[in-house]
């Protein structure tokens, strides 16, 4: 997917496909909320796509993109699932790290388990959005075969 690209273009393509796997989180989040599925599971309130809030989680969705280019740079298949797999690194120091730091506790338990699972599916789609958006940019398209 990346075969030819030089280190400069990987960090590129990588934060910008990031930032738009971020996007896709923050408006999967904010749709989980509004259908009910944020507050039955502890949500109390939408995460804010508002400036300035919102860039802080669009910075680290693209620094989390940079390492994905990498990896799907080193391999020879299998970039969507890989691409799928990696939101499990970012959930893991959100649930490891940043959680705990913001007072929520281990694993964000604190807020209940269910903060747990919204973490894991609210997340989900950032890996697979983010690698169809470094497909996208470096100028092919999604096809089975490619995968």
């Amino acid at each position: 997917m990346l075969n030819g690209k030089g280190n400069g273009e990987v960090v590129a393509l990588g934060f910008t496909a990031g930032f738009i796997g971020a996007a896709a989180v923050l408006l999967t989040a904010r749709l989980l909320f509004y259908i009910g599925i944020g507050p039955l599971l502890g949500v109390t309130t939408p995460i804010s796509i508002a400036p300035p809030y919102v860039y802080r989680p669009l910075v680290w969705g693209g620094l989390w993109g940079i390492p994905l280019g990498f990896i799907l740079r080193s391999l020879k298949s299998r970039h969507m699932a890989v691409g799928f797999l990696y939101f499990l690194a970012p959930v893991a120091a959100l649930l490891l790290i940043f959680l705990p730091m913001g007072g929520m506790g281990l694993l964000g338990l604190n807020g209940g388990p269910g903060i747990m699972v919204h973490a894991f599916i609210v997340n989900s789609p950032y890996g697979i959005v983010t690698t169809l958006a470094i497909s996208a940019l470096c100028g092919r398209g999604w096809s089975p075969a490619a995968s």
